[in-house]
């Protein structure tokens, strides 16, 4: 009920006599709150809305307020008050669904109304929800809660009762919309028509087939009721019609259920698959919880039998709540439909027939239906239910119960052989038809062969129903499918021939006619198959002579005129490895996408492979099954080749590499080595020898560094010279407390190190003897060159910009004024020619 001022509309139309009479005793299945105030049940009676009742726990199903008059009376309008907070909201006021309800005993309860919150008036009316009993005789009156939602109490300022009233008769008469489906009556059958101030309880009883709709009013057309049985208490007269329609529900006889996991078959609510088909509502299958929780998603599975068709499907959620109480209301969902088993299981998307989400707002804790139409219906005999996700984000799953309904029939054609002829009903490109479920629908359908074909007949599974191209059926009473066959016109006798492109990837035959042998002559169809060889090789496709592709099926029907040689072509398909690496990844990719280690790939396909190294790393190398193809390997491009056979990528990622400059100037120079003779143990010994040595391996002008590595610098003075600058890359270190106390710059490699000395003094003319593997060396400028003394073998001869000038050998070597870089006997030496 809408009209929260009903009472007082009520009272436009009626002659009232308002008789307070003796106060009722008022009971409640609750207890009343009583810590700082008085919330007693005398409160609802006192004429005060102000004062109130208020429960001292939260709403439940079941709990009332009943008011006892002593003696049975007759009761008119009944009005019940509720309170609201400050900011204007309703305050405890009834979470779910409630109802005024009227008894001569306490035993036996009459319903007057129901309602929820959202039925409330506003403060203008103190809150109150009103009704009328329509002058009906009780001794008590009582709000009850048929269901809760939440934690609320319950508050409650005052409830009203108009008894000892005299009400005006109305008639009430009933009809229904179709007689052939269902009849109305007015408490016995057969009355259609009262006239009374009493409550009229109206039912409906549907026919055979057919189930109950709704109450109107057949004036104004309102719905006024979804019950059958319906209790009209205003006081205007009307003619109520009961409306009825086909019960397109199927029938569940032979139905069984699975599912992805149940909690068990010893609890009182949940259960396993087969409780969704129990026909009761509180009970449900639900998803394992118990040892252990399973997830998202979920399924539940119905077998039909055989294959139904039906259009609606009806998902029963244990309640309509969002918290934990609703645990098991699945909101994201998928429905399967299909003859076989593995493709809803396998959740195959041409076998998915709806989506969506189940919608909650938390109105009630009762069963709620969530009925879904699938536009073209569905057929099949296995019916899946995927549930995605949950309305209070648990992760489990519930179904209270499961229902299909046939709303329509469906009428379907199909051709035996889509390659012999195409069908339609009605207009071309229909194949498929709703037709009402009245039995007087019928549907014209139409056959058109394929050129060298001709009509052979429509069929009803085995049943030759037409030998019509063009069929009106008779009376539509169920779903059916009309099959159309057509017969091959034969044709002049021909030879074809049947060949494999290569007999290594597959084979063919000439399945019919059987003769065995790869040629055959006949005047009709020629079926030929082509079978590939292991899991590696694929069937692509049929040629003719002439290479053009007749079909891309390995079963074939040979239908054209003249002779042919039919060729099944075959292609393989390889393994690609992509070795893993250390330092970066390697992608290899073809036109389709991305290639993981191990997929095969069908041969011939470009694949293109890109190097991605992780910071501070490059890559070195590239192999495509051994093969070092890295020098045509491109940052931008990669490297790009065409597979021809199972395939192994790997690759090699180095550290950056960085070039080593040093100069000086001044009597002393400056010598770059891998490490020196620091020991840590030495020195806390206090025995370790100052300044440092170098050890390890020289460094040479121009050598590469890699990224990461420690080098070490000393500077060297001759004959008594000072070091005045050190600087690199662009930093001093010549005062570098580790300097002053070892003697060498520990440096750690992170880019292109320049060194750049400075001595005092003149600069060398020479260098001073050092002793090398190689025995003493000794190089040294003169006017126009350099002497070269000691050397064993070749020297080579560079210029400041790291260019090799020459190699030679022990002597004297012309050169052009400038500085030189000497390196003999793995000794580099600087020399100033003038």
């Amino acid at each position: 009920m809408k009209n929260i001022s009903l009472l007082f509309v009520l009272f436009a139309f009626l002659t009232i006599s308002w008789q307070a009479g003796a106060a009722p005793t008022v009971t409640s299945s609750m207890t009343a709150y009583k810590y700082d105030g008085n919330w007693e049940l005398s409160n609802l009676t006192d004429g005060n809305y102000t004062t109130l009742f208020m429960s001292n726990a939260a709403q439940q199903a079941g709990d009332y307020i009943q008011l006892d008059y002593g003696s049975i009376t007759t009761v008119c309008g009944i009005s019940v008050y509720f309170q609201r907070n400050t900011s204007g909201e309703l305050w405890d006021a009834p979470t779910g669904t409630a109802k005024i309800q009227v008894s001569e005993n306490a035993l036996t309860w009459t319903d007057v109304a129901t309602f929820t919150s959202n039925d409330i008036g506003s403060a203008d009316t103190n809150n109150a929800y009103s009704c009328n009993a329509g002058g009906a005789a009780a001794r008590y009156v009582r709000l009850y809660l048929v269901s809760a939602v939440g934690d609320p109490w319950l508050r409650v300022t005052e409830i009203e009762v108009e008894t000892d009233c005299v009400v005006v008769e109305r008639t009430v008469s009933v009809e229904t919309a179709d007689a052939s489906k269902g009849k109305a009556y007015i408490e016995t059958e057969g009355v259609t028509t009262v006239t009374t101030s009493g409550i009229v309880t109206a039912t409906a009883v549907a026919n055979e087939k057919y189930v109950f709709v709704n109450w109107t009013n057949k004036a104004t057309g309102e719905e006024l009721s979804v019950n059958s049985v319906y209790k009209y208490s205003l006081p205007e007269d009307i003619v109520l019609v009961a409306n009825f329609k086909w019960d397109s529900t199927l029938s569940r006889t032979g139905w069984t259920a699975y599912a992805d996991s149940y909690h068990s078959e010893t609890s009182a609510t949940d259960g396993p698959a087969s409780w969704a088909l129990d026909s009761n509502r509180e009970t449900w299958w639900h998803s394992q919880y118990n040892p252990t929780e399973t997830t998202y998603p979920h399924w539940i599975m119905f077998d039909l039998g055989q294959s139904q068709s039906f259009t609606s499907f009806n998902y029963v959620s244990r309640n309509d709540l969002t918290t934990d109480s609703g645990n098991g209301n699945i909101t994201g969902y998928e429905l399967y439909v299909s003859d076989n088993e593995a493709d809803v299981k396998s959740y195959l998307e041409s076998a998915k027939v709806a989506e969506g989400v189940f919608e909650y707002d938390g109105s009630t804790r009762i069963a709620v239906d969530h009925i879904v139409e699938i536009p073209g219906g569905a057929k099949g005999r296995y019916v899946l239910l995927k549930g995605l996700a949950s309305a209070n984000g648990e992760p489990f799953a519930a179904c209270a119960e499961f229902y299909l309904y046939l709303d329509a029939y469906v009428v379907s054609v199909v051709s035996a052989d889509e390659t012999r002829g195409y069908v339609y009903i009605g207009e071309k490109g229909t194949t498929s038809v709703s037709a009402g479920t009245d039995g007087t629908a019928t549907a014209t359908i139409t056959a058109v062969a394929s050129e060298g074909y001709e009509f052979a007949g429509w069929y009803k599974g085995d049943e030759l129903v037409s030998s019509e191209a063009v069929y009106t059926t008779g009376a539509i009473t169920e779903s059916v499918t009309y099959r159309a066959e057509f017969n091959f016109i034969p044709v002049p006798e021909r030879t074809i021939t049947v060949v494999s492109s290569d007999a290594l990837k597959g084979s063919v035959r000439i399945v019919e006619p059987a003769t065995g042998e790869m040629t055959v002559s006949s005047t009709g169809i020629v079926k030929v198959e082509a079978v590939p060889y292991g899991t590696d090789n694929e069937f692509l496709n049929w040629t003719d002579g002439s290479g053009a592709v007749v079909s891309t099926e390995p079963v074939y029907n040979y239908d054209k005129e003249g002779d042919v040689t039919l060729t099944a072509n075959f292609v393989s398909y390889y393994t690609v490895n992509i070795n893993t690496a250390d330092g970066g990844s390697i992608q290899v990719s073809s036109p389709s996408g991305t290639i993981s280690s191990g997929d095969k790939v069908l041969e011939g396909t470009e694949l293109t492979v890109m190097l991605y190294p992780d910071r501070l790393r490059e890559p070195v190398s590239l192999e495509i099954n051994g093969v070092d193809v890295f020098g045509n390997y491109s940052e931008t491009a990669g490297y790009t080749f065409s597979l021809s056979g199972a395939t192994t990528v790997s690759a090699e990622f180095g550290m950056e590499r960085y070039s080593l400059e040093y100069e000086y100037s001044g009597s002393g120079y400056v010598e770059v080595w891998s490490s020196d003779t620091y020991d840590s143990d030495a020195e806390s010994e206090g025995t370790l020898e100052l300044p440092l040595s170098p050890a390890g391996s020289k460094y040479q002008m121009f050598d590469i560094l890699e990224y990461g590595n420690y080098i070490y610098i000393f500077p060297v003075s001759v004959g008594g010279a000072t070091l005045q600058s050190l600087e690199i890359n662009g930093s001093e270190y010549v005062d570098d407390e580790n300097f002053l106390m070892y003697g060498d710059i520990e440096f750690e490699v992170s880019g292109d190190v320049v060194i750049s000395a400075t001595f005092s003094g003149e600069d060398l003319s020479g260098a001073d003897e050092r002793i090398s593997d190689g025995g003493a060396v000794k190089v040294y400028a003169v006017e126009g060159g350099i002497n070269i003394e000691g050397a064993e073998g070749m020297v080579s001869i560079y210029s400041a910009g790291g260019v090799l000038i020459q190699t030679a050998g022990t002597g004297y070597v012309s050169l052009q004024p400038g500085l030189y870089i000497v390196n003999a006997a793995g000794e580099s030496h600087k020399v100033i020619v003038k």
